[in-house]
């Protein structure tokens, strides 16, 4: 049996590896994420193209015209195209400042996968 692993090290502790010499520093910061705006991207892909199959169906069942009902989708298209803007603005924003204000938990040390077989240079 080779006791010069992970799991003879006194380093090795509930899985991990907390051996200074590995001290690193893994804050997570996301200001770069949401300050370049890609956060306010994956909202707005999130809608994708959003149709409103409902209310056609409803128009659909209506004795109005098509041209009508054409006329009505075009412009509940619009309206909704003019309040996603504000809509990704303030999810943004709120999203944002949720994420800003969670605190992450610390990390304790590196995970080693097989203690009983890994052996790394600082072996204690």
């Amino acid at each position: 049996m080779n006791y010069n692993v992970c799991r003879w090290c006194q380093s090795f502790k509930e899985g991990c590896c907390i051996n200074e010499a590995f001290a690193i520093d893994l804050s997570l910061d996301i200001s770069p994420f949401i300050e370049d705006g890609k956060l306010s991207e994956s909202i707005q892909e999130g809608f994708g193209s959003i149709k409103f199959s409902e209310v056609e169906k409803l128009l659909a069942s209506t004795k109005t015209s098509k041209k009508l009902q054409a006329q009505v989708m075009k412009a509940l298209h619009e309206e909704f195209e003019s309040v996603k803007v504000s809509l990704v603005e303030s999810i943004d924003k709120s999203v944002s400042t949720a994420l800003q204000n969670f605190e992450f938990p610390e990390t304790k040390g590196i995970w080693i996968n097989e203690p009983s077989n890994f052996r790394c240079e600082h072996f204690r």
